[in-house]
């Protein structure tokens, strides 16, 4: 009689079927490392777009509050550009240039938003009649400025209204 030898190695089908479920199991890995950086590159784009657009909201309101008299708009007018008399007699502006909001004194201009940030549509509504006090209405559409991929598009729309104290 012949003995069967005991094979302890693995046939040609084991081999397929280990490398394929191990194959399955990387590309699953690899495919969940994708979607974890899209995410945080979201992610990113979103938080620059808030703290860009948080600054700008911050910075008018601040100087409005701190100034004496708003120049432009006039009472009821609508401009693109917000000039203010601060106290002691000296203009401040706010506008934006090239997508930028910039604030301008006469020996000052600094950007209040980054390169990354693009600012459109900013709009100052004078919403005062009369003999009120300015109150001031912002909006402005923030974005993300870089091209490419979904990931890097956010946009959102904001509003706010502040008055001279």
């Amino acid at each position: 009689m012949e003995e069967i030898k005991d094979n302890k190695g693995l046939t040609l089908v084991e081999t397929v079927i280990y490398t394929a479920l191990i194959g399955i199991v990387i590309s699953g890995f690899i495919s969940y490392s994708l979607v974890i950086v899209s995410l945080k590159n979201k992610n990113y784009v979103i938080e620059e777009v808030n703290n860009s657009s948080r600054n700008v909201l911050t910075i008018v309101s601040k100087k409005v509050k701190q100034a004496r008299a708003i120049i432009s708009p006039a009472k009821g007018a609508t401009s693109s550009v917000l000039i203010i008399e601060m106290s002691g007699g000296a203009t401040s502006s706010i506008s934006s240039i090239n997508n930028i909001v910039k604030y301008s004194t006469s020996s000052l201009t600094q950007n209040i938003t980054s390169g990354h940030i693009e600012i459109s549509d900013l709009v100052f509504n004078n919403l005062s009649s009369g003999g009120e006090k300015d109150n001031i209405r912002l909006t402005f559409t923030a974005s993300y400025k870089e091209p490419g991929s979904k990931e890097y598009m956010y946009e959102e729309n904001l509003q706010t209204a502040v008055a001279i104290r």
